[in-house]
């Protein structure tokens, strides 16, 4: 006989559910720098209703340590699904945005700063870093327009580079 599954508990909402009403909670910064990733919150695919959020600030704001930046309204329960999900889309392009600012006020006039690693990273959290980018000023691409780019072992596969070369100029 094959034993049964455990029930798995959920504990928060045990927690949560003799509280009862309406609860407004805001999403604040923790540390001065710019906002992005507010584009990606209506993206999000929620396991259950999370009340009601009003973004407060823009994309691309400059906000200190304590101001808000976006409400939320709803019950106990639905607060924390929004805690869940709504920081970390906010708080990773938010990061990015600031580092690729300092980045880019550090870097000499004129110098045309791009990001091509983030490509490699997990896809769930590509977004995120491109939203950061975009706030910073920083292309998401080696060079604008069409081109063919190909990696070190794409090019080993094809027999070296100048055979990768040539297959990618076939490309038209």
């Amino acid at each position: 006989m094959t034993p049964s599954a455990p029930t798995i508990r959920r504990i928060t909402r045990e927690l949560l559910e003799p509280v009862s009403g309406v609860h407004r909670a805001m999403v604040t910064a923790t540390e001065s720098g710019v906002v992005a990733g507010l584009g990606l919150l209506g993206d999000l695919e929620l396991p259950e209703p999370a009340g009601t959020w009003t973004t407060l600030r823009s994309d691309g704001d400059a906000v200190a340590a304590g101001e808000s930046i976006v409400e939320v309204v709803g019950s106990a329960w639905g607060l924390a699904i929004a805690e869940d999900h709504l920081l970390g889309p906010i708080g990773v392009a938010s990061g990015i945005a600031g580092a690729a600012l300092a980045l880019a006020g550090a870097a000499p006039p004129g110098l045309r700063l791009s990001c091509g690693a983030w490509k490699k990273l997990p896809s769930a959290v590509k977004p995120g870093h491109r939203a950061g980018l975009d706030v910073a000023g920083v292309s998401h691409r080696l060079v604008e327009g069409e081109f063919v780019y190909v990696d070190k072992n794409v090019a080993r596969l094809l027999g070296g580079p100048t055979r990768a070369a040539r297959a990618g100029l076939g490309l038209d």
